[in-house]
This record gives structure tokens, sequence and C-alpha cells, in this order.
């Protein structure tokens, strides 16, 4: 969660590699839910981290959210041969 003044601050906002949500009204500021795709990763199902979530999304944002990380895996990458053994 991030504030929304350090979003624009910050340029993450058109970031390939960020998710940015909308705006929401959390304790009267406005906040926007950043995911880092460089940073993505899973837990196993028995996680002790599971047991307590910070937040539930709704359907349309985690619809998103999969549109937006599935467009940056499938982004073209720069290929670089390298010679054998270096």
């Amino acid at each position: 969660m991030l504030p929304s003044s350090l979003v624009m601050r910050r340029h993450v906002r058109g970031a390939e590699y960020a998710y940015v949500s909308p705006v929401m009204r959390l304790e009267g500021d406005l906040h926007h839910i950043v995911f880092d795709f460089r940073r993505f990763t899973s837990v196993e199902i028995g996680d002790p981290r599971l047991r307590y979530p910070a937040f539930a999304l709704q359907s349309e944002l985690l619809a998103d959210m999969q549109s937006k990380l599935s467009n940056h895996v499938s982004r073209t990458g720069v290929v670089s041969p390298r010679p054998e053994g270096k």
C-alpha cells in the first residue's frame, strides 16, 4: 500500500514491471496497492503467512492484475548470445 502522492512522485504508474491499483480511500487518505512483478513469488498452501491475510481482492481487481501480469510475462525480452565457458 502506497499513498497516492508517493505513487505519482516515484513514477511507478508508468513502469512495465508494476501493477498499480485504482485509487482507494483508507483511513481518510488516498492509497494504491502496488505489486512489483520483478519480486513476484508464491508460498506453499500451509505457509503460516496465509493464516491472517491483510486484505481480500474483488474479482474485477484480480482479473485486472492477472491481465497486467500476463502482459508482463509475455513481453519481448532481449536475447544476447554468450560464448560457451564464460
